[in-house]
């Protein structure tokens, strides 16, 4: 068995998917200088990550007991 995790939590990986909490996303990018909406942008337009559509650029995951908004990068398999 696996322990709990302990300390922060900025998301999972799962089915060579990263979920990244929104939130925590969205910080890294501020603190170095990025803008988010632009980052966001061009990734979606690269088929970089996955999204509701026109609803906006995260989708929902369960990570423990909660459900946040989560960006979800497409990881790709190494050969």
């Amino acid at each position: 068995d696996l322990a709990a995790p302990t300390g922060e939590i900025y998301g999972v990986i799962d089915d060579f998917k990263a979920y990244i909490i929104y939130a925590t996303f969205c910080k890294a990018l501020e603190s170095a200088g990025y803008n988010k909406r632009a980052i966001l942008s061009y990734l979606r337009s690269q088929n970089l990550i996955e999204d509701r559509g026109d609803k906006g650029y995260t989708k929902t995951k369960r990570i423990g007991v909660s459900t946040p908004q989560c960006v979800v990068l497409t990881l790709r398999e190494q050969n």
